[in-house]
């Protein structure tokens, strides 16, 4: 039950020396408890006081000390991590460091992820989680199932899935299953997820990086599939709740693909439903410089002219994602910021020129977001696919893409 000796494991903890709580620090501002280890990572839900400060000095796998006590799901702890409960005032730094192999199993459990919730006045910051898969019953993400304060240059990659039974097939229930947070009411930024959402039943509000977006969310985007029989949007299942409550989206994107879902209970490339402004005779755009892949994503672009349900965003072709211009002098009056937030590949490789969706400068993805080649064929006359114009193959790259594009002429 201590922790390992570093440069000396081979020698026995001394009998009756107490376990550190953490490996360093007080908990003060200049001084913030350092965890290294899973065990560290448990103790912060028993801490009583507000206004800690935490910092995370090493990355946490399934080879990291406390694991199979902690955070999978073993025979002795089958549901995996207990999500930390809300604390008021946390400070908790990620500092660059992973946090991968997690496991929660507590599919009859609402508020489920490493944090149950972010409390107001709390931040959580360059974190990344890495969940093999997270499982609760509604408000699930992997970083936290409810956030409240403020996350910013943070990401999760894995699985997400909500299992809110559906009692009465005329009433969804409400699911607020997300790639990052379940249901955000503070602020998210400079963040994203390729996490994959799940919702198992005709539940609502299944978004890429949010379930349900009441707050802010600035500067992200989620590629990570959406999937199930209800609501979906590639980026936010649901955005405000129709009795008041707005949520803000602002020089976001999506990407990826949405599966299934019921159009009558809101699906779309980036947000699913929108409520803030729905049915009013003045509603507008609450996302006009956001987007979504309409290829990647499956979803058209359904435009905001004569309808009581604005889209929210713009839908693009993968080819406009890649373009730095529609970013920038496409929009009026002002653009993404792409001198200090935002960054997007475009090198040139001889003939071939190499692109990616945006992604974050001071939260870089690796390898970035939908990097590949502009063309998939021969870039300087690539043709048309037709029986006129066929695709014209020069290397094995070329004809390995063919499988790209099945009903094409080659």
């Amino acid at each position: 039950p201590y922790d390992e000796i570093e440069g000396a494991t081979d020698r026995m903890p001394i009998p009756g020396l107490a376990e550190k709580k953490y490996a360093d620090g007080t908990g003060a501002s200049n001084d913030p408890f350092v965890i290294k280890n899973w065990r560290h990572l448990d103790n912060i839900r028993d801490e009583t006081d507000s206004g800690l400060h935490f910092r995370l000095d090493a990355d946490l796998d399934q080879d990291t000390v406390g694991y199979a006590d902690h955070a999978s799901a073993t025979e002795d702890n089958p549901n995996g991590w207990l999500p930390i409960p809300s604390i008021d005032e946390l400070s908790f730094d990620g500092n660059g460091k992973t946090i991968r192999d997690l496991v929660i199993e507590r599919p009859t459990t609402s508020n489920v992820g490493l944090f149950a919730e972010i409390s107001s006045q709390s931040t959580v910051s360059n974190l990344v989680v890495h969940a093999i898969k997270v499982s609760g019953k509604n408000k699930v993400g992997i970083l936290a199932g409810i956030n409240a304060g403020t996350i910013t240059r943070s990401a999760s990659m894995g699985a997400v899935q909500s299992n809110n039974i559906q009692p009465d097939i005329n009433n969804p229930v409400d699911d607020d299953a997300g790639g990052l947070v379940g249901e955000n009411i503070g602020l998210i930024a400079e963040s994203y997820s390729t996490a994959q959402v799940i919702g198992v039943e005709d539940g609502l509000n299944i978004g890429g990086l949010v379930g349900l977006n009441r707050g802010d969310i600035e500067d992200a985007y989620a590629t990570g599939n959406v999937d199930g029989p209800g609501g979906l949007g590639g980026l936010v299942g649901q955005n405000g709740t129709g009795s008041g409550t707005t949520g803000s989206i602002a020089r976001s994107y999506a990407t990826g693909r949405i599966n299934g879902g019921d159009q009558s209970n809101g699906v779309a490339g980036l947000v699913g439903n929108e409520t803030t402004n729905a049915g009013d005779d003045d509603a507008t755009d609450i996302a006009p410089d956001s987007f979504w892949d309409v290829q990647t994503t499956g979803q058209t672009d359904p435009g905001d002219e004569n309808t009581t349900f604005p889209s929210p965003g713009v839908g693009k072709t993968t080819a406009e994602m890649k373009s730095i211009a529609t970013y920038t002098t496409d929009l009026d009056p002002s653009g993404w910021h792409f001198t200090t937030v935002w960054d997007i590949v475009n090198i040139t490789q001889g003939d071939d020129t190499i692109v990616s969706y945006p992604f974050l400068r001071n939260n870089p993805q690796s390898p970035e977001p939908g990097r590949d080649y502009l063309e998939d064929f021969e870039p300087t006359n690539p043709g048309a696919g037709t029986d006129n114009d066929p695709y014209r193959i020069t290397t094995w790259r070329h004809l390995a893409n063919i499988a790209r594009h099945p009903d094409a002429v080659f």
